[in-house]
């Protein structure tokens, strides 16, 4: 099968020895990244003291239920801690948050799906699978 031009631009991103493209740490590769964002509900503290629109929201949403929100980040720092199941890595960008507003869910839900799609296809690109200009 003919590789496409997207499965090309997903592998000029993808090194197998290096798949992050993380510069090493202290001597050993950077073989995972992730993100912290400690006391990520402190966004809410400030509303939730006078916003009768977010506490009417939140009086009402019963264990079960979903609600959507967006966070503005600023970066703080970044640390490694080692790698869960091989030697290595992991780097974790720490943010902390600036801002915060409850999103219409129907926004929402079609950003969210719109990534999960997104990383799908990239998996399946890696695999060899043909999603045409999708990617």
């Amino acid at each position: 099968m003919a590789r496409t031009p997207q499965q090309d631009a997903v592998d000029d991103h993808f090194d197998v020895d290096n798949p992050l493209g993380l510069d090493p740490f202290e001597g050993q590769a950077v073989t995972e990244l992730g993100i912290s964002i400690p006391s990520a509900g402190s966004g809410f503290s400030e509303p939730l003291e006078v916003d009768p629109t977010l506490i009417d929201l939140l009086k009402y949403v019963k264990a079960g239920d979903t609600i959507y929100a967006v966070f503005q980040l600023a970066k703080v720092k970044v640390h490694h801690d080692p790698a869960k199941n091989h030697d290595g890595w992991k780097r974790v960008e720490v943010f902390k948050v600036e801002g915060v507003a409850i999103l219409d869910s129907d926004m929402a839900v079609e950003a969210i799906q719109a990534q999960r799609e997104r990383v799908q296809m990239i998996k399946e690109s890696k695999l060899g699978i043909d999603h045409g200009d999708e990617v």
